[in-house]
């Protein structure tokens, strides 16, 4: 059976690899499904407000979120004709999670095959350095809370800071005089800092909390430094 390709407006070829699989009826060949595949869900941060993913169908679908708060485009394929594979992007439009916790909603596609995708949308920002804990789970195994933090030694003088922000404008801030906090703001992407920090001289620990803002989302981290050994 010969297979064709189409590329419409907001769709485009696809690879005869990616099609290994699927149904056939005779000489009618069906596919309904996301790519890239995304075990477990999509994951989007509390200041992220665009993401996306394909459909890839030979027939035509429908499409629906179960949640306000995400917006999905298109929301319909249009038809395809006969023989054709396309591949279609969604483009995910969310507000900010101001919550403080994670929220769930579901795109559910009606084409030859009824499929869904979670869509997952932390409370907090995202940060990798210090690395995130998780505090809190669903019932489903979901994390809804996450905290950061980091233990250094007295001798310690440089911390890495390390983010991804989605709207431009974020900055850092802290009340720790014994850390150096450069006086800027962040466009959307991501960055790696350092910051210099003073050795503990005292015999005490002490921790430094620092608040990341980006957009309408404020998420803390901090760095304990161990105090020094007599």
């Amino acid at each position: 059976m010969k297979k064709n390709f189409l590329a419409l407006a907001g769709a485009t070829f696809l690879a005869l690899a990616m099609l290994s699989g699927c149904d056939t009826e005779g000489d009618t060949y069906h596919i309904t499904a996301f790519y890239p595949t995304q075990a477990g869900g999509m994951i989007m941060y509390a200041d992220q407000t665009v993401d996306s993913i394909w459909v890839q169908s030979a027939d035509a679908w429908t499409a629906k979120v179960t949640a306000s708060w995400l917006v999905i485009t298109p929301t319909s394929s249009g038809e395809i004709p006969e023989g054709y594979i396309m591949q279609t992007k969604l483009t995910l439009t969310a507000a900010q999670n101001t919550t403080g916790t994670t929220r769930s909603s579901q795109i559910n596609v009606d084409g030859y095959d009824k499929i869904g995708m979670p869509v997952y949308q932390f409370g907090w920002l995202n940060i990798t350095s210090p690395s995130g804990t998780v505090t809190n789970t669903s019932a489903d195994g979901i994390a809804t809370g996450a905290k950061f933090e980091q233990s250094v030694s007295a001798k310690t003088t440089a911390l890495t800071v390390a983010f991804t922000n989605y709207q431009d404008g974020a900055t850092i801030s802290s009340g720790a005089d014994w850390v150096s906090l450069p006086d800027s703001t962040y466009a959307a992407g991501s960055h790696t800092l350092t910051l210099a920090a003073e050795e503990n001289t005292s015999t005490e620990a002490r921790t430094a909390t620092f608040t990341l803002t980006s957009g309408s989302i404020s998420t803390p981290f901090s760095f304990t430094q161990a105090g020094k050994t007599e």
